[in-house]
């Protein structure tokens, strides 16, 4: 079983929902999909940037999980990955906008997984509970636009004039 939001929004609207989980789920971090160690990176905000870029993909999870989620080597590449299937993560991925476009974004997770052995596992309950406040946090700052689920500024971007091509 798995839980998915998809919506379009733009970096304000990011930084609502943002306050948004905090506000009803509690404190959380956000967490690179990528190290240079087995250790998670965090970042600072949902809406961080590196050389002027903005990222677009990371992981969010309960400050007391960090501890619990494995990294694994990607020899070829020389990083560590976060597996999302079997970690007690919420994979973030925020709409991609330019003025011009705006590409779809989501909340996923998975709530099961097989294991090494075959055998089908749940994600801790604790997880799971603060995992669906998260969705419901994010869905709450969403307004249907355009048999989509929109963000409020993007929206008003797009009813004010701006000429916003949506993708997926």
């Amino acid at each position: 079983m798995a839980r998915q939001t998809q919506f379009y929004v733009t970096p304000e609207d990011i930084a609502d929902i943002e306050a948004a989980i905090t506000s009803r789920c509690g404190d959380f971090v956000i967490v690179q999909i990528r190290s240079e160690s087995a250790f998670p990176r965090l970042i600072d905000t949902m809406n961080h940037a590196e050389n002027a870029k903005r990222w677009l993909y990371y992981f969010i999870a309960r400050p007391e999980d960090v501890s619990k989620i494995v990294l694994n080597f990607v020899g070829a590449q020389h990083y560590w990955a976060i597996d999302p299937t079997i970690n007690p993560v919420i994979e973030f991925h925020c709409s991609y906008l330019d003025g011009q476009i705006v590409r779809g974004g989501r909340a996923y997770y998975s709530a099961r997984y097989y294991d090494k052995n075959g055998v089908e596992r749940s994600k801790d309950e604790e997880f799971l509970a603060w995992a669906d406040c998260v969705m419901a946090s994010v869905r709450s700052r969403l307004t249907r636009y355009q048999s989509r689920y929109a963000g409020p500024r993007l929206k008003l971007l797009c009813e004010s004039g701006g000429n916003i091509k949506f993708e997926q």
